[in-house]
């Protein structure tokens, strides 16, 4: 996964982590990636989830309708951004809105396991 270093070393998550130190620590994450086609589902509402993904390339987007049948975007995902940590971390049930969260563009997507406390202690 050497491919991926450029885009982690400006992600917020892996912020303070030397570059060597990355196989180690998504061996730690039990880190996957993983493709999306454009408009697929990445996670679908009430799914819940111990993952949290780091976008790669493309743009993941948040989106929702609200009461009067209007589609609000809550938020746009792109390289190095980390999307689902809050999520895995809860355990709680996957978003609690009426629209799953989709790739608006061909994303490739890093999960990660929601075990940032663990990491946390062996910095």
């Amino acid at each position: 996964m050497e491919e991926i270093y450029p885009i982690l070393h400006n992600c917020s998550y892996f912020e303070g982590i030397p570059e060597e130190k990355y196989p180690h620590v998504l061996r730690c994450l039990q880190a996957r990636k993983k493709s999306f086609a454009r408009d697929s589902t990445i996670l679908n509402i009430g799914e819940p989830s111990r993952m949290a993904g780091v976008v790669l390339q493309g743009v993941v987007e948040l989106s929702f309708y609200d009461e009067n049948g209007s589609l609000v975007n809550v938020n746009h995902i792109s390289d190095s951004g980390v999307f689902g940590a809050e999520l895995a971390c809860s355990r709680q049930k996957a978003l609690m809105t009426t629209r799953p969260l989709y790739a608006s563009s061909t994303s490739p997507v890093t999960w990660l396991r929601a075990c940032w406390r663990r990491l946390a202690r062996r910095r």
